[in-house]
């Protein structure tokens, strides 16, 4: 027999034991029940500041298209089925759920008329989100960027998880933020 043919085991072996593995699974599963919720309030969060944001971008436009044409123009909330405003009534909080729309009144009428107002944009809101607005389904600026109702403001929240922005705009038209 020759020598090298008996091969000794080698007693340095490396690799994982079962209760070693089950540890660190267990670990990883503990720390996996903790990130998802953080995670799902980061994205909720993420959700109002997107849609308050589409909300500034249409105030900021409505209110810079007001003063460019020296013509009133009014911003609606958007109904569910069409691009239509989703109702005349001016005061009391009311959901703007759907979305918004900007345009120039061109028959006064409150409403969006297609082929005769002048539609300047729109944009619909995230489905899983309650938007309000102080003051009814509709707001105007004037010819000189000043709001034609008063002061009021959007509540942006999730029904769900107690996070809330809220647009504020003063009479004059300009727009502040707070995280409830």
């Amino acid at each position: 027999m020759h020598k090298d043919a008996h091969i000794h085991p080698d007693s340095s072996q490396s690799g994982f034991t079962l209760v070693e593995l089950m540890v660190t699974l267990s670990i990883a599963l503990i720390l996996t029940f903790i990130a998802i919720p953080s995670f799902s309030v980061l994205l909720i969060r993420n959700e109002i500041a997107s849609n308050a944001q589409t909300i500034r971008t249409g105030l900021a436009l409505a209110r810079y298209e007001a003063i460019k044409r020296n013509s009133p123009v009014q911003i609606c909330s958007l109904s569910s089925s069409a691009t239509q405003c989703a109702g005349i009534i001016g005061v009391g909080r009311l959901a703007w759920d759907d979305g918004l729309i900007v345009f120039q009144d061109v028959d006064s009428d409150r409403i969006y008329t297609a082929g005769v107002d002048d539609l300047i944009s729109h944009a619909r809101f995230s489905e899983s989100l309650d938007i309000n607005w102080g003051r009814g389904h509709y707001l105007i600026y004037t010819a000189t960027g000043r709001l034609m109702i008063g002061n009021s403001s959007f509540r942006i929240n999730h029904p769900s998880y107690a996070i809330e922005r809220r647009l504020i705009l003063n009479i004059v038209g300009r727009v502040r933020s707070i995280d409830i």
